[in-house]
């Protein structure tokens, strides 16, 4: 075997084994997300403090990342922010079985977010050594795609437990074996690829994207965001109009991770090959999902969740492999780690929006989503433009 094919299959196990971390890291998160709701009610929580503690632990989610990156960064210690940021991110869910109030929840709650900003910057440093070996569209790819086979594993698996138990607590307990098994299988994963200093440089891509450049592509990636209709808003049409009976609403769901898991390798082998140009379909494909998944159609509903799964898939894959591709060694935890907090606050901002469209005009809704996202696209192909000679 030649040293490049020898090199390349390293990377790819690499890969494989920080996919396997995420996929049962979002068995242990996505179940607990699952089920949260209403355990919190039944510690004594109401409406107003279930939905601020979420969206505090979201927020700290995102804004955090900014933060831990440049740490990342300053420190050079990727390993140790992902390992830290695992161990609080994971464990803080089994030790909601443990909370007697709704205070001592939402602290836990709050801090598996906290841990999620923590890890991702370092996890995504550590993942853009390996993707460029194997095509960085195709290494995200693969990587998101089995994040997205555990988020559709979780509530399933938590669903099944509830079903037999009865009991909230059993199910939290239950997710401190997922949470383990990530542990063991980064820890296996740490101890078998260490990254030096003089290899990190060698792997990652020479090219140094200017700050202005820069600062374009953090606008397109929060006009993404903002502009993309997303899952609560489509659920709450869906309730409030009786379209379909509750019990099949996770399925809608689960039908929008498939698609993303689907979408995030399929997407990925289009970047790879196609260059950057075919992140245009983001803003394209957003513009559609609106009026797919906010009619009162089923079929419509359905086909507006594989949009959406796909735009989430491409989202997460083509966006991850630019910055992997652009930013040199040295400046690239800090730059997942502000993408993280872009997209987290177009993403709220957004989603914030357009619930009062929606309360006062779906057309309007309509509107803004097709503004956003025109906007977008047009500060894309400015993007493009400047960094024609990088590309």
């Amino acid at each position: 075997m030649s040293e490049f094919n020898k090199i390349r299959k390293s990377a790819l196990t690499f890969i494989l084994m920080m996919g396997i971390v995420s996929l049962l890291a979002d068995v242990t998160y996505e179940g607990a997300r699952s089920i949260t709701g209403p355990y919190m009610l039944t510690l004594g929580a109401g409406a107003l403090i279930v939905g601020s503690v979420s969206g505090a632990g979201e927020f700290a989610g995102y804004a955090l990342r900014i933060i831990t990156g440049k740490i990342a960064d300053a420190t050079g210690r990727h390993w140790f922010m992902t390992s830290a940021g695992y161990i609080l991110n994971l464990f803080s869910v089994p030790l909601l079985a443990f909370a007697g109030s709704w205070e001592s929840a939402s602290v836990l709650i709050i801090s598996e977010r906290i841990g999620k900003a923590i890890r991702t910057p370092s996890r995504d440093t550590l993942l853009s050594h390996a993707v460029r070996e194997v095509g960085t569209g195709w290494g995200f790819g693969i990587h998101q795609s089995l994040d997205q086979v555990g988020a559709i594993t979780g509530p399933v698996l938590v669903s099944i437990v509830l079903y037999v138990t009865h009991d909230f607590r059993d199910a939290f307990e239950f997710l401190l074996i997922p949470a383990v098994m990530a542990m063991v299988v980064l820890y296996l994963t740490a101890r078998e690829f260490r990254f030096t200093e003089s290899e990190e440089r060698r792997i990652i891509s020479d090219k140094n994207i200017p700050d202005r450049s820069l600062r374009l592509y953090y606008l397109f990636v929060f006009l993404s965001a903002g502009g993309m209709v997303h899952f609560n808003i489509v659920s709450y049409h869906v309730k409030l109009n009786s379209i379909t009976v509750d019990a099949l609403i996770p399925i809608l769901y689960s039908t929008l991770m498939v698609a993303n898991a689907l979408f995030s390798m399929i997407s990925g082998r289009i970047y790879d090959r196609s260059g950057t140009g075919a992140m245009i379909a983001i803003p394209v494909m957003s513009v559609i999902i609106p009026f797919l998944s906010l009619s009162c159609q089923n079929l419509g509903i359905i086909a507006g969740m594989i949009l959406m799964g796909g735009v989430m898939g491409m989202q997460d894959t083509m966006m991850r492999a630019l910055i992997a591709d652009a930013v040199p060694s040295g400046k690239i935890g800090t730059a997942f780690g502000m993408f993280g907090m872009v997209y987290g606050l177009g993403w709220f901002s957004g989603s914030a929006l357009m619930g009062f469209l929606y309360d006062h005009s779906i057309n309007l809704l309509y509107l803004f989503v097709a503004g956003v996202e025109l906007i977008s696209a047009v500060v894309l192909i400015l993007f493009f433009r400047h960094e024609k000679s990088n590309f």
